[in-house]
């Protein structure tokens, strides 16, 4: 028996996601998401929208995770369901204990921007992490310091102290290393559960930022295009300083295959809202073939 699957390719400011139509049971998400990653090897992640029930949208990334992008991308779907396109609506998606609002601007039924109530990071700590000697050599330091910020479904370490150019210079071999040993000892000091992890190589003063995820759960390490929850951890780690002289502040973070904008609101270094936009992409639906036994 031929089982098909049907799923849609979107595009949120670079980071290739999968959102898988057809129903899926949990148990096969991670045989079904490697199929599909074999398929469409520019994809990043894979999301499975749930079956409507009588709450709103559902959608489950891979991992159970929480990802910023793919909630952007599950909403702009969502929106251009109905005729004509929605302009706002709530979304429950994995990762986060709250319905996330999100506004639509379609420019047509292939693209346009969307912008998402980001949950406010649940805490925030400095961090001191030392290095590894070669690494060490390359960056003339014995450590790096870091914001190590919480939210529901990820953490994120923010590392400022390295400038885009001198991250580049590392090499991507250098810069995986650099990423496992990070995201080892961040594991090991850590006194809660961290479903997946990331490390925001961010530069403010260039507006840059390159950020690596870890999705604990499916084993898997992505130099991603772009990342809106990181992108909100690196916003909150600058605004807890900035909205001391400001209630409102905004970042422009440029990643490797796309830009996010952040908007903080807040008073006396405390964020009390986030929102994070960009534009969006999708495909027509595809369609992939699997042979039977390949899931349940």
């Amino acid at each position: 028996m031929i089982r098909t699957i049907d799923y849609l390719i979107m595009n949120p400011e670079g980071n290739i996601t999968i959102l898988v139509l057809t129903e899926t049971d949990r148990r096969d998400y991670q045989k079904v998401a490697q199929v599909l990653l074999d398929a469409c090897p520019e994809a990043e992640q894979v999301g499975y929208i749930l079956p409507e029930g009588k709450g709103l949208p559902c959608m489950e990334m891979c991992g159970l995770e929480f990802c910023g992008n793919a909630t952007r991308s599950f909403a702009f779907y969502e929106a251009l369901r109905q005729d004509p396109p929605l302009k706002e609506l709530d979304v429950d998606v994995s990762g986060c204990d709250q319905p996330l609002h999100a506004w639509i601007d379609a420019k047509n039924r292939s693209s346009g921007t969307v912008r998402i109530q980001m949950p406010v990071p649940t805490e925030i700590e400095d961090v001191q992490i030392p290095i590894p000697d070669d690494i060490k050599e390359k960056l003339g330091c014995d450590e790096l310091d870091g914001q190590l910020v919480h939210m529901d479904g990820i953490s994120h370490l923010i590392i400022s102290s390295i400038d885009a150019d001198t991250l580049e210079s590392l090499g991507r071999e250098l810069l995986d290393r650099l990423f496992g040993h990070l995201r080892d000892h961040v594991y090991k000091e850590a006194d809660r559960d961290i479903p997946a992890f990331g490390v925001m190589f961010a530069d403010p003063e260039a507006g840059r930022m390159t950020p690596i995820v870890y999705v604990r759960d499916v084993d898997t390490v992505y130099f991603e295009g772009s990342c809106a929850s990181g992108s909100t951890a690196a916003a909150y780690a600058l605004a807890v300083r900035d909205l001391k002289s400001s209630d409102a502040c905004m970042y422009h973070l440029k990643q490797p295959a796309g830009t996010l904008h952040i908007d903080v609101t807040g008073k006396d270094g405390k964020v009390h809202g986030m929102q994070l936009y960009g534009g969006v992409g999708m495909s027509e639906v595809k369609h992939l073939e699997l042979e039977d036994g390949a899931v349940s």
